[in-house]
């Protein structure tokens, strides 16, 4: 085994070992999500992009793509642990085994371990909300997404297929829909975002989906195989207009900031399809950027209603968050709108309407809905974490929008 591949290793082990300590040292949680955090950032940045390692349906690497979506996802347990945290060591646990799920999902290159990693989480879900029974929906989709595209994936690499290409090219296309939750098979993954706990939220928007939305980049090649990536990126790109239509309507009814974000999450999903689905460099880093608005905004709107903040913190946080989530300049979301709305205008002029309409929406909701509430003013006892929190949702928007070429170069590999 060479270097890289133990980097690989490393890269696994580090959230499995960080969530047995966590759950066995409730107390040290913090400081043990700090030193994985640092030793995980560590193995992701010196870690090869495309590097295979395995073999015999057990190959592992990650793209470019992948390793942004784990930066991502790191940000995510940071938040879930650090910014506000009333159980340590379960939700330490909790957020390092969403990082570790993620990391084997980005990382699988072959049908078997992407199956067996989906369906552990359709098994956990349900029992992280026992009470409501919303993990129920939302794991009987990923089951079904996961078997679809893996026996699509597994028909593909044989040598001779047992069903014509199109078949497959549907089948794959369908099972990574449903897996996504994109509309109309996104009803669980809304039911989630609007009735877990605010933790459980966040981890789901900033490790699993844009991990779930990396094996949908993988699967490319296989599409390009059947020689039907180009009417099938169509088709992914139709699902994400619907998905982001359906998204911004909800955010028309939001009632709260939680409203306004989980719908906010179920249509920047959908701008992340449109991007996908163009099969272009201009598409996926509207996509990458997308993701990235998801990571930043959704999760502080999601915190809006469990922290206690202060006026200057919570206008600065806040704001950033809205600007960021509607898409408005200089925020790191204008970015991505520019560029999907440029790769679904190549693909079809319908699509690059739909983009438009639901920006617009979304633009309009945020408005009406800050001017409902207001931004939320000093609260008894505000927390310290709300700081930090606010900063680096700030600076991140701010600094991605005006430079989102550097981003997509260090730390997507896009550029």
């Amino acid at each position: 085994m060479n270097l890289e591949d133990l980097n690989l290793a490393a890269l696994v082990a580090v959230p499995a070992v960080a969530a047995i300590a966590c759950r066995l040292r409730p107390a040290s949680a913090v400081p043990f999500t700090g030193a994985g955090l640092l030793a995980g950032a560590l193995f992701l940045a010196i870690l090869p992009v495309d590097r295979e390692a395995g073999g015999a349906g057990l190959t592992l690497a990650v793209s470019g793509f992948g390793k942004g979506a784990l930066w991502l996802s790191m940000f995510g347990v940071g938040l879930a642990v650090l910014a506000v945290n009333p159980r340590p060591g379960a939700d330490g646990a909790i957020a390092w085994s969403a990082q570790l799920l993620a990391t084997v999902v980005v990382a699988a290159r072959s049908p078997l371990p992407l199956l067996a990693v989906l369906l552990v989480l359709a098994v956990l879900l349900p029992r992280l909300e026992p009470d409501h029974d919303l993990g129920l929906a939302w794991s009987r989709r990923i089951s079904a997404g996961a078997a679809l595209a893996a026996a699509a994936l597994t028909v593909t690499a044989a040598p001779h297929l047992p069903v014509s290409e199109h078949a497959t090219a549907v089948l794959l296309v369908i099972g990574f829909m449903v897996l996504l939750g994109a509309m109309p098979f996104g009803v669980g993954l809304r039911e989630w975002l609007m009735h877990a706990r605010a933790r459980l939220a966040i981890l789901a928007a900033t490790c699993l989906v844009p991990a779930l939305v990396t094996a949908l980049v993988n699967s490319l090649g296989a599409l390009s195989q059947l020689h039907l990536a180009a009417p099938a990126g169509l088709v992914i790109a139709a699902f994400g207009a619907l998905t982001l239509l359906v998204g911004a309507l909800g955010q028309l009814g939001a009632a709260g900031w939680r409203g306004l974000a989980a719908d906010g999450v179920i249509a920047d999903l959908g701008l992340v399809l449109v991007g996908v689905g163009a099969l272009d460099i201009s598409g996926l880093q509207g996509a990458s950027l997308a993701l990235l608005v998801m990571a930043l905004a959704r999760p502080f709107l999601y915190l809006l209603e469990e922290m206690a903040m202060s006026g200057a913190w919570a206008w600065m946080g806040a704001g950033a968050a809205l600007f960021t989530a509607a898409g408005l300049p200089p925020t790191v979301g204008f970015a991505a709108r520019l560029l999907v709305l440029g790769s679904a205008f190549h693909l079809h002029p319908l699509l690059a309407v739909a983009v438009v309409v639901g920006v617009v929406i979304e633009v309009f909701a945020s408005a009406r809905l800050l001017l409902r509430l207001g931004i939320p003013l000093v609260g008894p006892g505000p927390r310290t974490g709300v700081v930090p929190v606010a900063v680096a949702v700030a600076l991140l928007a701010l600094v991605a929008g005006l430079a989102p070429g550097g981003v997509l170069t260090y730390v997507w590999n896009l550029g």
